[in-house]
């Protein structure tokens, strides 16, 4: 069972673990697009590709392994299908 607390590099940036950020933005995403759109469902999309992105923004720099570059590519390619609904082309 995983017990909620995930490596350092899930706490790097203050008390907070990045799940609770990300589910910040994820619930402030899902009501800002609720009142853009009407639509659950596209509300849902946007909360969900917005808090991944959340996590690698925080993790940036952090994890062993992992580039910035790397990480802020994983978290624009997210924040592009936030908003376009598809990831980015190469």
């Amino acid at each position: 069972m995983h017990d909620g607390k995930g490596g350092r590099h899930y706490k790097q940036n203050g008390d907070r673990e990045v799940c609770e950020h990300m589910e910040d933005e994820a619930v402030m995403t899902f009501f800002e697009t609720l009142l853009k759109t009407f639509s659950i469902r596209k509300s849902i999309k946007s909360a969900l590709w917005a808090g991944c992105a959340t996590k690698h923004e925080f993790r940036a720099g952090t994890k062993d392994g992992n580039s910035v570059d790397e990480e802020m590519a994983k978290a624009n390619n997210y924040r592009h299908r936030q908003g376009a609904g598809e990831w980015i082309s190469e």
